[in-house]
């Protein structure tokens, strides 16, 4: 099973799992502050932080800028000091190709799963007669069960 999270109504995968899942060339993440991908101003805040504020450099390279910034997107809460031992990928380009089809995939069956459940709601609706102007609610939440997990 791979880790991910629903940001703005889309499955994010978590990059880290996605590169040891498919076992790809990696380097610590002071391997691309060693190569110049990536310069700090401070060592001082959190990584999230530095970008917010400028202090945090990204070379000009597309796959590149979209890893780094993906990744402090998931771990951005970071202290550089943690941060910098963080695995990624050897191969910026490749990793981001497969990192997109693995969330295309993930969200196409999210979709799948979604439109299968309103099926069967719309099933079981049809099977106890349940009026049209009362099945919306039943797709939300019906207002009686609130606080009832």
């Amino acid at each position: 099973m791979i880790d991910s999270s629903y940001i703005e109504g889309r499955v994010e995968l978590d990059p880290r799992r996605v590169l040891n899942q498919e076992k790809m060339v990696a380097v610590q993440m002071v391997h691309y502050e060693q190569r110049g991908y990536i310069e700090l101003a401070t060592e001082r805040f959190k990584i999230q932080t530095l970008l917010d504020r400028n202090e945090l450099n990204i070379k000009n390279d597309q796959y590149i800028r979209k890893v780094i910034r993906l990744w402090i997107r998931h771990y951005g809460d970071c202290m550089w000091r943690q941060f910098k031992n963080f695995e990624v990928p050897d191969a910026p380009r490749n990793f981001w190709k497969v990192w997109e089809g693995k969330n295309d995939e993930a969200n196409r069956y999210l979709g799948e799963y979604f439109e299968a459940i309103k099926a069967l709601d719309e099933t079981v609706a049809n099977w106890y007669n349940v009026p049209a102007d009362l099945r919306p609610l039943l797709q939300e939440r019906l207002p009686w069960t609130h606080g009832a997990d």
